[in-house]
């Protein structure tokens, strides 16, 4: 088994490494030293992370090619196995579980966004957001949008899990 390092690692990363180096200093470039500082370790951090993360993955790719599969056949496998899981709770489970999951996602973000463009100024009127406004706004659309795109992933995953399936058997 060939073993990958960080020679490898760096190869494979370069780009988005520099990105993320060049990203920070310029941004971090006017603030004082001390945000400079933490700013590099916090970029170490995630460079250290993501290695590791990449060391795993060598590894899984290797022990998939000793028991001869690729990484798509894997992953078909590992999603037949998941979604038969899935089907057996049934739909309102797979509803409630992912649909309460992307609504906080999507909550989260449209929360974050508003924030983002409307600041402390109300929507609707000229005094300041409160909370209560500020979570309606969120998580009406939130809860929509999280519910819908549970539904549309269900449809997906089901036609999915017929084309895997019945290529296989």
């Amino acid at each position: 088994m060939k073993r990958s390092g960080l020679k490898t690692f760096l190869k494979a990363r370069w780009v988005s490494l520099l990105a993320i180096a060049g990203l920070v200093g310029v941004y971090f470039c006017k603030k004082s030293d001390d945000d400079f500082l933490i700013a590099g370790g916090l970029m170490m951090f995630f460079i250290i992370e993501d290695y590791v993360k990449y060391r795993k993955k060598q590894k899984y790719l290797a022990e998939l090619r000793e028991n001869g599969l690729t990484e798509a056949e894997a992953d078909e496998n590992n999603f037949i196995k998941k979604w038969e899981t899935a089907t057996e709770k049934g739909f309102v489970a797979y509803l409630i579980y992912n649909g309460l999951s992307l609504t906080i996602q999507f909550t989260l973000i449209i929360g974050f966004l508003v924030f983002l463009i409307k600041g402390y100024t109300n929507l609707f009127s000229v005094g300041p957001i409160n909370s209560e406004q500020w979570f309606i706004i969120s998580f009406v659309p939130g809860i929509v949008l999280g519910v819908a795109a549970s539904v549309s992933l269900w449809s997906t995953n089901q036609k999915k899990f017929r084309r895997f399936t019945d290529i296989q058997g």
